[in-house]
């Protein structure tokens, strides 16, 4: 009968655990004290017999349901070495009633707020956990009331973005490996697993730094691009300047040649005499030979310059074969003579549309590989999240040590947004300070047109005062035939040919000076206007470069935000689940205990008292009953396993759409550039 007794009783006792598992979920405090349950085979009468009754008693008088107390630590020699090193900074569990109101704000804060902002994720949560729990402990006085509080959303046992393992296997093998134990059969330590689960967060960290170290790199590279570009932007502006002060010192110069030419050309008009005038017409007509031989001078300088120019910009093969200059013979083309066909701002037009293009093409592919590396983040964020399920979790100073990390990074990059902000502001005062020294430039070469124009009139009026002396010398001529000797006037017209020659070289080396100091004008002239629209074309490059740069970094510190919050969501899922299944193990544990004392007590008072077996019917009742409300929960904690897979799906789609709408923000944009590309196609070929 004894032997048959006990068999009987290690089968009842075999699944006590499911039984037991809502009064440690649910339970605010513990009832019973915290003592370990005797040793001796005659426990004395005056103490309760064992916990596990005491449990029975309390819930049977009271009607409320309470946690089992913590179980007293084994030695070191025992098998559950594991359980004790990873109890040691694990805290109690918290009641249903505290998850659910925790649960609610969290779903509510995520419905105001899509994107918090850093601080908002809630660093302080970790440390007030503990008040909270206390005080929702103490609130929530009976099981009537936890259920009231709860009645909004189910009890949690399971966590979103975790891998739910069945609590009854798990807490089978628990109860086989206790019974082995006492059996006289301990199991290895599992302290290898709990290195592997180290490596692996400690991997995920290095992740996580690498990538918050590249796109700083990133950006002191930009920031290193943008000062050198400024530096190269204020020489090519100082080299600009000096140029300008150059070319205001040689004007002034030629204005004055110009005055001291038309001095010497009234003094000698004034001071030649009646029979000089013969000597003018053979003057007038070297003059008009000068003046043709300068014409063909320009014309070839002109056509100089249009190889010049050929050469001067960078021509596609096409372009390269069909290059042919200007004929170096026959009439002056009239383009030439005019100055809006000689610049050449529309090739530099042309080509910088072409690298714009090339530019739109080399940021689509960046674009495309960036989508490519977002998509393997977004992968291995998935591996990581799995490999987390597998693992253990990150320690609390871990965490902390990876918050203030973060927090480093946050201030390094708000550190270099108002540095980027600076030199904008920088960039844009020298931008108008530029434009303005340009402005400058522009009405000093209009100026220097004028003054150009004016001299060329002068010039007219000239030629047309040698004509009329011209007549006026023919006029004499037929005069004074036959009046003046041979000998006085072959004297006389010796020393006007020198004097002529004198002067003639000394006119001939004054107008190749000037010729040469206009042409040195025009082409200076030239370069600056090329210069002027180069820059502006840079600082519209810069500012649109400057631009990207700022999106650019507020999409990664968008993207860095919710990557921290699903990492957050991830760990606080993590150090849930592992404290819920620390209870359980020290459930388990001290269900073991008590199930051996309840053994070792049912074979001492088994002859005594009979009525002990109605007890443990009622008892079994009860735990099937507990095993039904235990497979309830299971079915709705799968119910929101179910729903956290429906948010997810439903992120992506968000995503997707946004990628979508970006690219439809794209092609806009390409389509506008295209229109005002051929809005400026159609006003150069009216201007034409």
């Amino acid at each position: 009968m004894l032997l048959g007794f006990r068999r009987g009783r290690k089968g009842q006792f075999k699944h006590i655990i499911h039984g037991l598992l809502p009064a440690a979920s649910i339970a605010p405090k513990p009832a019973v004290p915290r003592t370990p349950p005797p040793r001796s085979p005659n426990p004395s009468p005056e103490r309760p017999r064992s916990a596990l009754a005491a449990v029975i008693l309390a819930t049977t008088l009271t009607g409320r349901t309470v946690a089992i107390p913590q179980p007293r630590r084994r030695s070191r020699s025992e098998s559950d070495t594991t359980y004790v090193e990873k109890d040691s900074f694990i805290e109690p569990y918290a009641t249903t009633s505290e998850m659910r109101h925790q649960l609610n704000w969290q779903s509510e804060m995520e419905k105001r707020a899509s994107l918090p902002s850093f601080e908002m994720l809630g660093y302080g949560e970790e440390e007030d956990t503990d008040s909270h729990l206390s005080s929702s402990c103490k609130e929530s006085g009976d099981v009537s009331a936890c259920k009231e509080d709860g009645g909004i959303g189910d009890a949690v046992y399971a966590v979103p973005h975790r891998n739910q393992v069945p609590l009854s296997h798990g807490v089978d093998s628990e109860d086989e490996e206790n019974i082995s134990e006492q059996d006289g059969f301990p199991d290895s330590p599992l302290m290898p697993q709990c290195t592997q689960e180290k490596g692996i967060t400690g991997k995920t960290r290095q992740r996580y730094t690498e990538i918050t170290k590249q796109n700083l790199e990133e950006l002191k590279e930009e920031n290193l691009h943008l000062n050198s570009t400024n530096q190269t932007l204020t020489l090519e502006l100082n080299i600009v300047k000096r140029a300008m002060k150059e070319l205001q010192l040689k004007f002034k110069r030629t204005e004055k040649e110009n005055r001291k030419l038309k001095e010497a050309e009234k003094a000698p008009s004034q001071e030649v005499a009646a029979p000089e005038l013969l000597y003018l017409r053979k003057q007038a007509q070297e003059l008009v030979d000068e003046n043709d031989r300068l014409k063909t001078t320009i014309h070839r300088l002109n056509v100089e310059l249009s190889r010049y120019q050929t050469k001067f910009r960078h021509l596609s093969k096409e372009e390269s074969i069909n290059i042919e200059g200007l004929p170096s013979n026959g009439p002056i083309p009239p383009w030439l003579l005019d100055v809006k066909y000689l610049s050449p701002l529309l090739l530099a037009y042309e080509d910088r549309m072409k690298e714009k293009d090339e530019l739109i093409a080399t940021l689509q592919e960046e674009m495309r590989i960036f989508r490519m590396r977002v998509q393997e983040v977004v992968k291995e964020n998935e591996e990581l999240h799995q490999q987390l399920n597998k693992s253990s979790p990150i320690t609390n100073e871990e965490w902390h040590q990876l918050q203030t990390q973060a927090e480093l990074v946050l201030e390094e990059n708000r550190l270099l947004i108002e540095q980027l902000e600076i030199q904008q502001r920088k960039a844009k005062d020298t931008h108008q300070a530029r434009l303005q020294e340009v402005s400058k430039l522009t009405k000093q070469l209009m100026l220097l047109e004028t003054k150009t124009q004016s001299q060329e009139k002068e010039l007219t009026a000239n030629k047309e005062q040698l004509e009329g002396l011209r007549t006026e010398c023919q006029e004499l001529k037929t005069q004074l035939d036959g009046k003046i000797a041979v000998n006085v006037h072959a004297s006389i017209v010796n020393e006007l040919q020198s004097r002529l020659q004198k002067e003639e070289e000394k006119e001939s080396a004054e107008m190749e000076e000037l010729i040469e100091k206009l042409a040195v004008l025009q082409v200076q002239r030239k370069s600056l206007l090329a210069e002027k629209n180069n820059l502006t074309a840079r600082n519209k490059a810069l500012e649109a470069e400057l631009k990207r740069a700022q999106k650019i970094n507020r999409r990664s510190q968008k993207k860095i935000d919710v990557l921290k919050k699903e990492v957050e969501k991830a760990m606080k899922d993590e150090i849930s689940a592992h404290q819920y299944l620390a209870n359980l193990v020290d459930l388990a544990e001290n269900i073991t205990q008590e199930r051996d004392n309840l053994m070792y007590l049912a074979k001492c008072l088994e002859s005594e008292k009979h009525g002990a077996l109605d007890k443990i019917v009622e008892s079994n009742i009860r735990l099937g009953r507990l095993e039904e409300k235990v497979k309830g929960y299971k079915k709705q904690s799968a119910l929101k396993l179910g729903d956290a897979i429906h948010r997810l799906t439903e992120q992506q789609e968000d995503f997707a759409s946004k990628t979508a709408q970006y690219q439809q923000e794209m092609r806009y944009l390409h389509r506008m550039l295209q229109d005002k590309q051929d809005i400026l196609d159609e006003a150069l070929q009216q201007k034409r």
